[in-house]
């Protein structure tokens, strides 16, 4: 899990830049599988 949150925390920072749309559809995947998840992205990126 600690993996995947790493390599989701970079595509969301490379995406954040671009376009937020994005960023936001990959929060709310993970919000769907675990809000903890989500949250703490939500931190990391912001």
């Amino acid at each position: 899990i600690i993996f995947s949150i790493k390599q989701i925390s970079n595509r969301c920072q490379s995406h954040r830049e671009t376009q937020s749309g994005k960023f936001y559809e990959i929060t709310a995947h993970l919000q769907a599988n675990t809000s903890n998840l989500s949250f703490r992205l939500i931190f990391l990126i912001s």
